[in-house]
């Protein structure tokens, strides 16, 4: 959380009330570098650590942490800024401005929503995460060349386009560091591609915002000072749109898990367990322990999900 709050700090007033040579910028740059070597030696060294890194011995869980990091730095930059510029450049009410989002919001749904369907149907993930990075590097160039005469259609078109990079980029990359680790890993997997798409979003709004008030420094509020501003920030998206997209190319293709283990307790199990729809599954493996819970593990010829009982009691022991 320190290194956090110290480098937002840093990033949004560094340059403009921080003068960059300045003692105190030198000491809070000291104090985000020396944190970080205490984090990392602290993770190194603890039994339960919050951030594992030996995960990150995984190409897999790089290249997800990578792309869930830039993924969700750019659809920031594209929620707070798009709807600045249609204020601001285009003058139009912060309620209309609002309304600018719904592409966004709906093209990020749309992208999770037909990559998730797409890779449950074939298997295969990787080309999803390098589409998005594309889409967004393409949806920052549009939005960087904004000016005073471009229309508020051609922003909310370039705001879908970012959305449907950002929904197919993170939702796949999530998927892949869940198949990528042991599965008694897979909840520490799963939160470290969110802290990532968490980290981009608390780290990108400040440097994006520190680089628009450097633009506005000793300028007036007016459209054309505002429109010329925000396009080093959308140039700078760009950027980090294609260092998404090498980090997707650097994501292994493996295939998704077919097996499954896990505890459930109660009487009954085996009852419950003829009901579970045997066409779906290759082999069913039920080791009984002295304190009457089961360890099943399924192996089945599709990814796993959850199989439905068609005996409502046996739904309940489930």
């Amino acid at each position: 959380m320190r290194i956090a709050v110290l480098f937002v700090l840093l990033a949004t007033l560094g340059g403009h009330e921080i003068p960059w040579g300045s003692t105190r910028a030198i000491a809070a740059a000291t104090g985000l570098v020396g944190l970080g070597i205490l984090f990392v030696r602290r993770e190194r060294r603890a039994p339960e650590p919050v951030l594992p890194l030996s995960l990150f011995a995984n190409p897999v869980l790089r290249a997800a942490a990578g792309i869930n990091f830039t993924s969700g730095l750019l659809l920031w930059c594209g929620i707070f800024f798009v709807p600045q510029f249609v204020q601001q450049v285009r003058e139009v009410s912060p309620t209309r401005s609002g309304l600018v989002l719904m592409p966004l919001m709906f093209g990020a749904a749309l992208g999770t929503l037909v990559t998730g369907r797409l890779v449950a149907r074939s298997g295969r993930y990787r080309a999803w995460p390098i589409t998005g990075g594309v889409l967004m590097t393409v949806a920052m160039v549009l939005l960087a060349t904004l000016d005073r005469g471009s229309s508020v259609l051609f922003a909310a078109v370039s705001a879908l386009l970012l959305g449907i990079g950002a929904g197919c980029s993170m939702q796949p990359s999530l998927l892949a560091a869940q198949n990528g680790v042991n599965p008694r890993h897979l909840g520490i997997a799963t939160s470290t591609a969110l802290l990532f798409r968490t980290l981009g979003n608390t780290v990108g709004i400040p440097i994006f915002g520190g680089v628009l008030n450097a633009g506005l420094a000793g300028r007036a509020l007016e459209p054309a000072a505002v429109a010329s501003s925000l396009r080093p920030v959308f140039v700078l998206a760009a950027v980090v749109g294609l260092v998404s997209t090498a980090a997707a190319l650097r994501l292994p293709e493996r295939p998704l898990q077919v097996s499954a283990s896990f505890f459930v307790t109660g009487v009954g199990f085996a009852s419950s367990a003829l009901h579970l729809g045997q066409d779906r599954f290759r082999d069913l493996e039920v080791t009984q322990s002295p304190a009457c819970a089961h360890w099943i593990t399924i192996h089945t010829a599709v990814p796993i999900s959850w199989a439905r009982s068609n005996d409502r009691r046996d739904r309940r022991r489930w």
